[in-house]
């Protein structure tokens, strides 16, 4: 019928089987394709789009039936999608066994099949993942199988899709007592050398190797994989191994340089203090910050502070002073006189001309105008692993970190960042990247994610954030997070309450809580059904208006006016009112109160102190009293 050249109608048969939970459509597929191939003697299919859309949508769809399918099944993906795997198969290119789905799987990793369809990347590595996940770990891997024996393990089964893999999926595709076996290939080390894994992936996989290989040369490891190097993952090495991974730090022509935090250089030069160090190119310009001066020889000086240019100043942390002590020891070096640099000096010095005041720049020669040309960066690029440090955001200006912060980076480690970074200042800065990575406005799932930064956000920033789910309503409204302004409030509420479906039902206002109940207008709470109030936890309505409050009184009186069952006691009441005791003399008129009034002893009711009178003249309670007169009150405490 021409269906196999036409890559759309292949799409859209294939993209059903995925979003169907009929998994049986599957094989009633593959089993009418293979008698159509048979009679129409079909042995490969002319279009290579077709066959890749095919060959992807597959994979992806099936996955979870792999284990079900027939010879013939894994024949057709095999000869008619994928003609170029015949080499690696049985004359009669047959998938029967493991050996063969794991080479198809590899020949998928590698070759990256991925077309114009609506899959992205993530559903391709959800689809592996799933894959490698069954079975006993690592899958794929056989020592005695000459096709399935390769060490090149990550490069094979999880290649180009690399940056999607989490710490947990690193584990359960290979438990730590086998991953020796894959760790030193040069190709996985290279794959690895990629700074959009997560930066706890890397640390793991770096660390991994010197416990079951301490003469590895930590020489071979890419700038990406030594950016992983923590003090508790090399404390149970021996020093001279640690010693070793340090100097692969060290500048190297030709290779970008690894960027460190100040807890990953004093870290090392608590391993290299005593030592007598006068070659400072071998190590890393970063950790010669921290070096004592004492310890440099008058004539090496220069070499020091040429190395240290370099270096990234913006580590500093303040409360050391080392600004200050580095300058001192550099102008005592080079004999600088005043605030006039020379050419020369300016060029030894790099970096440290960022810590300069201005009267050095404004005298000094020209070419210092270069150097400052990377003071922006001095304070490094902010990346995964600079989130992740115990430090981090202290040292930096507020400049600094909105100059040092990608959005790209905020978009990628929202949750974690959001959770160190306190200060107001620096909140808002997120606020604003998080604007830039996401210009049409934030998602529930971003939403959900702000906690407190959502407090500085404008009135303007809500209104561009989606707000349809209980969950995103629930996550803006945590009291630990910060009060609301009301006008802020109120625009949140009435953003979820735009979405179709939703409605201040019980869950939403033991989430809205009292105070920013009370930001809505009275007509919004006149939409509250008296059951929901009355089901709802208490709530303190306390900053309501006398009308908020009337309303929301109708509401609970509405509710509990067929069931008045309780014989409440002056004190039961004042315990149930708490903030809210004051509201029983505003609506004493009010003819459930009024009653409730009259039965009490009025000598109780004076120990309340807010005026209530009318109740009785002796102290023995009527019997059969069963008002309840916190119908309003007992869900706004």
């Amino acid at each position: 019928t021409g269906a196999l050249d036409n890559e759309t109608i292949v799409t859209d048969v294939f993209r059903s089987f995925s979003t169907s939970s009929d998994v049986g459509q599957l094989d009633e597929f593959f089993s009418a394709f293979v008698q159509a191939a048979h009679k129409a003697n079909l042995t490969l299919i002319s279009n290579s789009a077709v066959r890749d859309t095919m060959l992807n949508l597959t994979l992806t769809a099936l996955a979870p039936a792999f284990n079900r399918f027939t010879p013939e099944n894994y024949a057709l993906i095999n000869s008619v999608l994928v003609p170029e795997l015949g080499d690696y198969f049985s004359q009669a290119n047959v998938i029967d066994n493991i050996t063969d789905l794991c080479i198809l799987l590899s020949q998928y990793s590698m070759n990256v099949i991925y077309n114009n369809t609506d899959f992205t990347r993530k559903d391709v590595y959800n689809t592996i993942r799933s894959y490698l996940n069954t079975g006993t770990p690592p899958k794929c891997y056989n020592a005695t199988d000459r096709q399935l024996n390769s060490t090149a393990w990550f490069v094979n089964y999880i290649g180009v899709f690399i940056t999607f893999i989490t710490l947990d999926d690193l584990k359960s595709f290979v438990p730590s007592d086998q991953i020796q076996l894959f760790l030193e290939n040069y190709e996985n080390i290279q794959l690895f050398n990629n700074t959009a894994i997560p930066q706890d992936v890397i640390s793991y996989y770096t660390l991994q190797l010197y416990p079951y290989n301490p003469n590895f040369n930590p020489l071979r490891l890419s700038p990406s994989v030594l950016q992983g190097f923590t003090c508790s993952g090399v404390r149970n090495f021996n020093v001279s191994k640690v010693k070793n991974i340090i100097r692969a730090f060290r500048p190297r022509q030709g290779r970008p340089t690894v960027p460190l935090t100040e807890m990953q250089s004093t870290c090392m030069y608590n391993y290299i203090r005593d030592e007598n160090l006068q070659d400072f190119t071998n190590y890393p310009s970063d950790m010669l910050l921290y070096y004592n001066y004492e310890n440099i020889e008058k004539i090496n000086c220069k070499s020091y502070f040429n190395a240290t240019g370099a270096a990234n100043f913006g580590i500093l942390s303040k409360i050391l002073n080392k600004e200050a002590s580095l300058l001192y020891n550099a102008i005592s070096c080079l004999g600088i006189s005043g605030t006039n640099l020379t050419r020369d000096q300016v060029e030894i010095l790099g970096n440290m001309v960022c810590t300069l005041n201005a009267s050095f720049i404004e005298n000094s020669d020209p070419v210092i105008l270069e150097n400052l040309k990377h003071c922006r960066c001095t304070t490094g690029n902010i990346t995964c692993s600079t989130i992740v440090d115990q430090a981090f955001p202290f040292g930096y200006s507020l400049s600094q970190f909105d100059l040092c912060l990608d959005a790209n980076i905020v978009k990628n480690n929202q949750e974690v960042l959001i959770s160190k970074v306190v200060d107001v200042s620096f909140q808002g800065v997120i606020l604003n990247k998080l604007k830039e990575a996401y210009p049409s406005g934030l998602a529930d799932e971003q939403v959900q994610q702000l906690r407190s930064v959502s407090r500085v956000a404008s009135l303007d920033d809500i209104n561009k954030w989606n707000i349809t789910k209980i969950d995103t309503l629930f996550s803006l409204m945590i009291s630990t997070d910060g009060e609301w302004e009301s006008a802020k409030s109120k625009v949140i509420i009435m953003k979820y309450l735009g979405t179709a479906g939703n409605s201040l039902g019980t869950p939403e206002l033991n989430c809205i809580g009292g105070v920013n109940l009370c930001s809505l207008d009275v007509s919004v709470i006149r939409t509250i059904s008296s059951s929901s109030l009355s089901n709802a936890k208490p709530l303190d309505i306390s900053n309501c208006s006398t009308e908020q409050k009337k309303e929301l009184y109708q509401k609970a009186n509405e509710s509990f006016s067929q069931a008045r069952t309780d014989n409440l006691t002056v004190n039961e009441v004042k315990g149930l009112l708490g903030a809210n005791l004051p509201d029983l003399k505003t609506f004493e008129n009010e003819s459930t109160i009024h009653e409730w009034i009259s039965k009490q002893p009025q000598a109780s009711l004076d120990t309340l102190r807010i005026g209530l009178t009318g109740g009785r003249g002796d102290l023995s309670p009527t019997l059969g009293s069963a008002v309840d007169i916190t119908s309003t009150f007992t869900t706004t405490t």
